[in-house]
């Protein structure tokens, strides 16, 4: 469904504050790739985006949702900062055999107003946080002349795009790498606190029946383990998914996905 939504601008994203830093670095490493670091303007949060010089209009848009990133400083201290340290998603999302738009997630690389370190913790799944790439989802669409939305989510960049998905009418498919689909069955696995004020991937999940999925697990990641996955589909039983497993850990897996990979039809399984 397209959501009724106050006038958003892109805008070349150096002049806000916070992360500045980190934010000069995104630019500068995408400047040197051919790409273009901006900022989408939502009603919650303002989103960090790497656009790809050469990305065309018309067709599918494949969106590629960062991580958690820092999001705790230790076992009991939440970040000062949830950017990312490393750019695996960014290059995922410039391979030139499945190109697409980079979207940073809420307070990453840019701080807005509503930045605290509950966006980044308990709340990283939050209806408000869900709100902003919405919003997000239907500027790009607008601006490239889209006709669908692929999702393609790192670690609980997944979760985010199954709770896109279950709001949206115009996902056509959903990859996740690495992606903790089950992000409360996640917190009990490892014993952490509740995740209060995070929506639940698993309460619509029947929704995203029709939408075709590809999921690539790491055989040793013991950060998200398959059997998350495993629950995940026994639960939605999606009308084409396929689970590609490769020789990696959860932090190690971006490196092993290629465009190749993502643009290859969906074996449905």
């Amino acid at each position: 469904m397209q959501h009724s939504i106050m006038v958003i601008t892109l805008v070349a994203g150096l002049f806000l504050s916070g992360c500045t830093s980190q934010q000069e670095k995104l630019a500068a490493w995408g400047q040197a790739r051919g790409a273009e670091t901006r900022v989408v303007h939502t009603r919650t949060f303002s989103l960090q985006i790497v656009t790809p010089g050469s990305l065309p209009k018309g067709g599918r848009l494949s969106l590629f949702i960062e991580g958690d990133g820092q999001a705790w400083a230790t076992g009991s201290q939440p970040s000062l900062d949830p950017t990312p340290g490393q750019r695996d998603m960014a290059r995922l999302a410039l391979d030139v055999d499945h190109v697409g738009i980079y979207m940073a997630r809420p307070c990453q690389f840019v701080k807005s107003p509503g930045c605290s370190s509950e966006v980044w913790t308990d709340a990283r799944f939050s209806r408000v946080a869900i709100e902003a790439f919405n919003d997000a989802i239907d500027t790009l669409k607008a601006r490239y002349e889209a006709s669908s939305i692929e999702l393609i989510g790192y670690s609980g960049g997944a979760a985010i795009a199954l709770l896109i998905a279950e709001e949206r009418d115009d996902i056509s498919r959903i990859q996740t790498i690495a992606g903790n689909v089950d992000p409360h069955a996640w917190a009990d696995l490892h014993r952490l606190s509740p995740l209060h004020g995070s929506l639940d991937p698993l309460e619509e999940s029947l929704r995203l029946k029709h939408i075709e999925q590809r999921h690539f697990v790491g055989s040793s990641d013991t950060v998200v383990p398959p059997s998350l996955l495993t629950g995940f589909l026994a639960r939605t039983r999606p009308d084409c998914s396929e689970v590609v497993s490769l020789p990696a850990s959860h932090a190690t897996l971006v490196n092993h996905v290629t465009g190749r990979m993502l643009s290859r039809p969906v074996t449905c399984q």
